[in-house]
């Protein structure tokens, strides 16, 4: 399943790590550069330092593939 989040802090961090270990796809948006940094050092290249609340980050992002394959 690809599964996009929206922001790196606590939870989001912690939902891409529990979601990579299922072996789901994952993107994590998060727009503060330190924090995207420390993410890709931990989890690969989950992550696009995008601002996740833009439309266009979402539409880069791949967000109609996750409504695609949800069945919405």
């Amino acid at each position: 399943m690809y599964i996009i989040i929206a922001g790196g802090g606590r939870e989001g961090y912690q939902l891409a790590k529990t979601f990579l270990a299922l072996e789901h796809e994952v993107l994590l948006l998060d727009s503060d550069p330190y924090r995207c940094e420390l993410i890709a050092e931990e989890l690969g290249s989950v992550v696009m330092c995008r601002n996740p609340s833009e439309v266009q980050t979402l539409r880069e992002a791949g967000a109609s593939r996750v409504a695609s394959r949800q069945g919405l």
